[in-house]
C-alpha cells in the first residue's frame, strides 16, 4: 500500500493539464477530419479526371 501512496494525486489532473488534454482531443478529431475531406476530395477528382 505504501508504494501506491504518490496515485491519488495522479489521478486527480489539474486545469491545465486537463485543457491540454482536450485540445489534444480536438486536435486529433480536426485532423481525421480533414483527413476524411482529403480523402473523399482526392477520390471525386480522380473520378472527375478518371
Amino acid at each position: 500500500m505504501t508504494e501506491r501512496a504518490g496515485s491519488p494525486q495522479l489521478q486527480i489532473p489539474s486545469p491545465h493539464f486537463k485543457s491540454s488534454v482536450q485540445s489534444a482531443g480536438h486536435l486529433t478529431d480536426y485532423m481525421s477530419g480533414l483527413a476524411a475531406v482529403t480523402l473523399g476530395f482526392a477520390r471525386s477528382l480522380s473520378l472527375l479526371i478518371g
